[in-house]
């Protein structure tokens, strides 16, 4: 689905957070576009805030897609794949972290 725009997180809310005002909304549609340091606006933004947002229906949905496409790979000694990057991060914070991506 990420090479394909129109299919890319239809029903996301897309915060674009970037240094470069020229990248803001250049290749997902954005709906809150921040201009500065990711560190800067992340700890604002968490500051004005100060709780979780509700994630119940993305939690939902979340687990119909791992019930659907369960996590399988092998796992190679001496070989760190992402898949168990991912797996290890949740196993460490007991599910709580919160992982974020890039469009570059």
């Amino acid at each position: 689905l990420t090479g394909n725009l129109a299919k890319f997180a239809q029903h996301a809310t897309v915060a674009h957070i970037d240094i470069d005002p020229a990248e803001i909304g250049k290749n997902v549609p954005t709906k809150i576009p921040v201009v500065g340091s990711a560190k800067e606006a992340l700890s604002e933004l968490i500051s004005q805030n100060g709780k979780k947002p509700e994630i119940d229906e993305w939690t939902t949905q979340l687990t119909a897609w791992n019930e659907e496409f369960p996590l399988r790979y092998t796992h190679e000694e001496g070989v760190l794949k992402p898949q168990r990057v991912i797996q290890m991060l949740h196993e460490k914070t007991n599910g709580e972290a919160i992982v974020t991506t890039d469009v570059g």
